[in-house]
């Protein structure tokens, strides 16, 4: 009789659980009147809720490297896409984001670093190996120069060079400064702007010396092309 009392209590309840969740999904599909005619982000807005402006952005990013990530983790489980946040990146490059490939130390022969737009449109800053450095200041020149970026002062063109440094070391530098210990000078030219990079950490540090930028511009100061000047000792 208790076991038949049991096995009675627990059907009722389990189809009470049923009712309410039933219920819940009938009201959580449910939509207040006239909201079906409105855009989603009217509606949303109506309902208190924010828009993020680069959802569909981002889904379209991870539907992108989800076969490059599956395929990778094969060999490296911890390898994955991390986005790579810095002030100059979103004071030069606020409807972009760049994101690094973490790979636990060992070079893989894809892209390295893809930038997305708010579109979700995705692209690789370097060729598939990324170890031609004409390849980075190419794909750097593409992305700069739709920005309209006028270079009128040296706080601008120094902040460039910092900027691409910054993306020449996403990869390996997903979080901080990427431009510690260095200085970067700028000096006017003809036509645009001449930075240099000096190291002002430590004396005896072995380090790998970047180069110099070349930022060209036009008659209104905009920027039209970078150039690299590899450092000679």
């Amino acid at each position: 009789m208790k076991t038949q009392l049991k096995r009675f209590a627990c059907a009722n309840l389990a189809l009470l659980i049923l009712a309410v969740t039933s219920n819940l999904i009938s009201q959580a599909n449910a939509e207040e009147p006239g909201q079906a005619d409105k855009p989603p982000r009217a509606a949303a807005a109506q309902a208190g809720k924010e828009i993020d402006p680069w959802a569909s952005a981002e889904a379209a990013f991870a539907e992108h490297t989800a076969p490059l990530l599956k395929k990778l983790r094969e060999h490296y489980p911890k390898a994955q896409y991390v986005h790579f946040k810095s002030d100059l990146l979103n004071k030069y490059l606020p409807n972009h984001r760049v994101y690094g490939l973490e790979s636990e130390g060992y070079f893989i022969s894809i892209p390295n670093v893809l930038i997305l737009d708010q579109k979700g449109m995705i692209a690789p800053l370097s060729d598939p190996d990324g170890r031609s450095e004409q390849s980075w200041i190419k794909g750097i020149t593409d992305i700069l120069t739709t920005q309209e970026i006028k270079i009128d002062n040296e706080t601008i063109a120094t902040d460039l060079s910092k900027l691409i440094e910054q993306l020449r070391s996403a990869p390996h530098s997903s979080h901080g400064d990427a431009g510690k210990n260095w200085k970067h000078s700028a000096t006017k030219t003809n036509d645009g702007w001449h930075v240099k990079i000096h190291f002002t950490g430590p004396i005896g540090v072995s380090i790998i010396v970047p180069p110099d930028y070349k930022f060209n511009v036009n008659d209104k100061q905009i920027l039209t092309s970078i150039q690299m000047i590899p450092w000679r000792s």
